[in-house]
């Protein structure tokens, strides 16, 4: 095992530098190493003993020549190292895995690509050295936006609440909300900012350049509000082993081993039967929910209920295992007793649901349980988006694939449709975030819609000379 050099230290009457301790430090890690083998008395021999040969401290001002021959490769990675050291970008531990010191199985080959890289880059001119001070500061600069980001992936529980925060965001910013029911022509003008919603799961937003004409280009970002989740089933009344349970399915892609043991709340779409003050007639009113208080669990099997060999081997099954538990029959039953046969006969819908869910629905809209016609409902965790690292350099969040994009991408148009660039713009810049993408994109609502070219045919065809026709 060879032992790793004592990191170079100053003495008490002796008064260095930082940079002069970051010179010491890269300049033994660079350093080639040697043993010596020691003998005993009766001429056995034991373990060589490394020993460093020291080698020039290296300027910290100086850069290496753009052509060096490889076998000073080390030598270019310790002295871009101690660089990024002096910056902050790499800790100690890191610059010390890009030395030569260590064995092959220990160095970061990865970790000495991007020294490389950003030496190729300072030689080249690309990038310059007395900025890399600036990178930290740099950095804590952006928390506040991260921030930001976090607070918004806490309250997308799903693509329903998505929009909604979406929409909240476009209206504070002064954007003109449109209807798809009518057209667009006379209502948009060069230098406005506006947006449409599809399905309420799907939003379009769009600044025009005041110097747009007609045939003019469109720059766009595009991305999704939907994610991987547990969704509600039509019919979900479920129980066993005296629990109440809900009947879920696996949305899109996810990693479903990651929702056990995890509280989870209820977000989404619900529809629900009113009387139009007007006509006296029935209507169906859409209202967004998100409840979110941990109503719902997916628990695992306590280890003594369990061999090793079935806990190595497990695997979930996506209809037996997913099923979270929402409380214990007989209470449940109790508390609810009076509703559990209060359905109409011909609703075969409300009978498939559990009571209690139904009356949860119901508070938390306002209205009464008879009234609710159907829902679109899915579950959520309910530990909010955060930001950890020893100096926040992480956000940890679910549902990161694709609001992560969704909040760059709003962020964006909200920030663009502020700028005096918009005075001198004469192409659209246009934000689509659709629905359905972890499920293929070819609903009314998803990328392989109408939507994206529906939005470029109506937007140009209002600054036409035919504002009610389409290209």
């Amino acid at each position: 095992v060879t032992t790793l050099p004592p990191l170079p230290k100053t003495s008490s009457n002796q008064s260095q530098s930082q940079s002069n301790n970051d010179d010491n430090l890269l300049s033994t890690m660079a350093s080639p190493m040697k043993t010596e083998e020691t003998t005993t008395e009766n001429g056995g021999s034991v373990a060589p003993t490394p020993v460093k040969t020291e080698a020039p401290p290296m300027n910290a001002e100086e850069l290496p020549s753009a052509k060096k021959p490889r076998k000073d490769d080390d030598e270019r990675v310790a002295r871009a190292a101690k660089l990024m050291l002096k910056s902050g970008i790499l800790s100690v531990p890191q610059a010390m895995l890009c030395s030569d010191f260590n064995s092959d199985e220990s160095r970061d080959r990865a970790l000495q690509q991007r020294v490389r890289r950003l030496h190729s880059k300072i030689e080249k001119g690309i990038v310059n050295p007395d900025t890399l001070q600036d990178v930290e500061k740099e950095f804590e600069d952006n928390i506040p936006l991260a921030d930001k980001a976090r607070e918004f992936l806490t309250q997308s529980t799903d693509p329903f609440v998505a929009t909604k925060v979406c929409s909240e965001a476009l209206d504070a910013a002064g954007f003109v909300k449109l209807s798809k029911r009518e057209a667009f022509g006379g209502k948009l003008v060069p230098g406005g900012s506006y947006y449409y919603t599809t399905n309420h799961s799907t939003v379009v937003a769009f600044t025009v350049g005041a110097k747009f004409k007609p045939g003019n280009g469109f720059k766009i970002i595009g991305g999704h509000t939907d994610s991987p989740h547990l969704k509600i089933k039509p019919l979900s009344k479920r129980s066993g082993a005296g629990c109440v349970q809900l009947g879920v399915e696996c949305y899109g892609g996810g990693l479903w081993h990651t929702w056990f043991d995890r509280d989870l709340g209820v977000s989404g779409r619900v529809l629900v039967r009113v009387t139009d003050p007007e006509t006296q007639k029935e209507k169906i009113q859409q209202h967004i929910i998100c409840i979110k208080k941990p109503i719902a669990r997916v628990s695992t099997l306590c280890i003594h209920l369990q061999t090793a060999e079935e806990r190595g081997a497990f695997k979930v099954n996506k209809e037996e295992h997913l099923s979270p538990i929402i409380g214990t029959q007989a209470l449940l039953e109790a508390a609810v007793g009076k509703q559990i046969n209060q359905f109409d006969d011909e609703d075969s819908w409300k009978k498939g649901q559990d009571p209690s869910l139904m009356k949860l629905i119901a508070n938390e809209i306002g209205v009464e349980v008879k009234q609710i016609a159907n829902f679109e409902l899915g579950l959520f965790d309910c530990q909010p988006a955060s930001l950890g690292g020893m100096k926040n350099e992480f956000l940890y969040s679910a549902r990161l694939d694709n609001l992560a994009t969704v909040f760059v991408a709003l962020e964006t148009i909200l920030d663009y449709s502020q700028s005096p660039d918009v005075a001198e713009d004469d192409m659209i810049s246009l934000i689509a975030c659709f629905d359905h993408e972890e499920i293929g994109s070819t609903s009314t609502s998803g990328a392989g819609s109408p939507v994206m070219s529906e939005a470029v045919e109506r937007i140009t065809a209002a600054f036409s000379e035919n504002p009610h026709g389409r290209d």
